[in-house]
């Protein structure tokens, strides 16, 4: 079986927030596909990405916000493409790209693809605020199978087509016997896949940043075991459903003094869905977003561990 030889940051923390060294491991991953996670308050999530370019020839990237002096100098070492949205342009320091020019959507994807055989995701922007002060998370996914829906979503929006577009062909993946669930709102009908994993879970966590979506809302209000956060800054518009589950449920605001901004949740600690999707109408039906289902107790439990930090 062929090898992929591939870097493995490993990170040495300190208390909630990264403050030491990091060394690099050569680590062996078979062709079947591997995964790997990392949350920006306890590790080197800038480190990751930067890595993971200058490791790489080639390199597609569809981002909301950039701004990382480091992977913006990387990025132009490489043969590399790149997608922004109009808001978030100022920083580019010289980048070509091609912009989403939507005034009622937003071009919200934070994925890369490099060589056509990893993909980066998540919810963190390649900014400062997003990398070291914000609660993100990120997740790589060694797969030539995945990299090709990336690769076929990244196409898309790169030739300008923005919104509404193709579903994806092959939208589920057996990645060394676990399985990978790909979506791309609104497409593919991100809102939809989280309310069917809702019914059939006894246990329910989440993360969310901004949570409007009054059907998810709804469908939390009729489980039994469910705790969650909330982003403080977007919990107190009178939309969020922050007012509606905190009357039945231990639901709380996050403490962090910029932004709890990951859109996570995690079913019956065995599967995680995350990525660029918070649970809104413009996520769900406007915006162009990535949102991944793993089917994953080992990947759970990583996720648990970032909501315990969070929750208590």
């Amino acid at each position: 079986m062929k090898k992929l030889i591939i870097l493995v940051i490993l990170v040495f923390i300190s208390g909630c927030s990264f403050n030491g060294d990091y060394v690099f491991e050569l680590k062996e991953v078979d062709s079947e596909g591997y995964y790997e996670a990392y949350f920006c308050q306890v590790e080197d999530c800038e480190s990751v990405l930067v890595n993971l370019i200058e490791g790489s020839s080639k390199v597609r990237c569809a981002i909301f916000d950039l701004d990382l002096e480091n992977v913006t100098n990387a990025l132009k070492q490489k043969d590399y493409k790149l997608v922004v949205d109009q808001k978030n342009t100022k920083d580019l320091d010289g980048l070509k790209y091609v912009m989403n020019k939507g005034e009622s959507q937003l071009m919200h994807n934070k994925f890369c693809i490099f060589d056509d055989k990893i993909v980066w995701t998540g919810s963190m922007n390649p900014t400062g605020r997003r990398a070291y002060y914000n609660d993100n998370h990120i997740v790589i996914f060694y797969s030539k199978e995945i990299a090709q829906v990336f690769n076929d979503e990244f196409n898309e929006l790169y030739g300008r087509t923005f919104g509404w577009g193709r579903s994806v062909n092959v939208p589920s993946f057996n990645l060394s016997g676990t399985k990978v669930q790909v979506h791309f709102c609104p497409e593919d009908f991100c809102e939809e896949t989280v309310l069917d994993l809702i019914e059939n879970a006894n246990e329910i966590r989440f993360m969310t940043f901004s949570f409007t979506s009054d059907k998810i809302g709804d469908a939390l209000l009729l489980k039994e075991d469910v705790k969650g956060v909330f982003e403080k800054s977007q919990a107190s518009q009178e939309w969020s459903e922050y007012h509606k589950l905190k009357d039945k449920f231990d639901v709380r605001l996050d403490t962090n003094g910029y932004n709890m901004h990951h859109k996570v949740f995690i079913f019956d600690k065995k599967i995680v869905v995350f990525g660029s999707y918070n649970p809104t109408d413009n996520g769900n039906l406007y915006n162009d977003e990535n949102m991944i289902v793993v089917y994953d107790e080992e990947l759970a439990k990583q996720f648990l561990e970032e909501f315990e930090r969070i929750y208590f």
